[in-house]
């Protein structure tokens, strides 16, 4: 049988590359408090995940699946789900170790196909969450692209509008004879003189210059602009 010295991990100085990182003794209170959790952040946000993810797995939640992503170990059955794939995985590996020190062999490789070989379950799943992640992310992106182009269209649109009410301050339908509109309009302006002393035929006609001099304005602005 292997002694403990042959388990050990070895490290060969050629394939060593020694990086230096910065001990918290170097950091000053708040850049720790901007890099890390506190215990209570921490508490916070494990309460506010399983209330969550209770409201999910009862059905009261309104939100979509897909806002639910990383609450389902915070579920009674994700929960079960993670918790016996690991101890499957853990207890396959260690039956391995162990039937390999018996007969006095380190098969490493073994080892790591064992382990591939109970967590296909796990791996095969966080592959179909990552599929059904992209399409949201496609989908989302894609909303959020037809959001900015309406916004864009809208603003356009209005910028024309604007354009067209500036101009109408120096324009008037009356003054363009060839418009159709406003030969009914001279028209209805000699009648209005003929009518006077006639209280009745007067509103008449009142109200004809009215609509005339509103409604045709607008359409014949809006066509001079197209």
């Amino acid at each position: 049988m292997n002694t403990n010295n042959s388990r050990r991990v070895q490290f060969f100085p050629q394939h060593e590359r020694v990086l230096e990182i910065d001990t918290l003794e170097h950091y000053t209170e708040q850049e720790i408090l901007n890099s890390w959790y506190t215990k209570e952040e921490f508490k916070t946000i494990a309460m506010r995940s399983h209330k969550h993810a209770l409201r999910w797995e009862s059905g009261e939640s309104s939100m979509p699946d897909s806002f639910h992503r990383g609450l389902e170990i915070f579920t009674e059955e994700g929960e079960h789900l993670v918790t016996a794939s690991i101890e499957r995985c853990i207890d396959a590996v260690m039956d391995e170790q162990a039937a390999q020190w018996e007969s006095d062999v380190d098969d490493f490789d073994r080892l790591a196909a064992i382990s591939a070989e109970v967590s296909k379950f796990s791996v095969n799943y966080a592959l179909e969450q990552a599929v059904a992640d992209e399409q949201e992310a496609h989908r989302m992106y894609k909303a959020m692209e037809q959001k900015i182009n309406l916004q864009q269209k809208l603003k356009s649109r209005d910028s024309s509008k604007k354009n067209v009410l500036d101009s109408s301050d120096h324009t008037s339908i009356c003054s363009d004879l060839s418009h159709p509109e406003a030969e009914s309009i001279r028209s209805t302006r000699d009648s209005l003189s003929q009518a006077k002393g006639n209280n009745k035929a007067t509103k008449a006609i009142s109200r004809r210059l009215t609509n005339a001099l509103t409604m045709p304005k607008i359409v014949g602005l809006a066509s001079r602009a197209a």
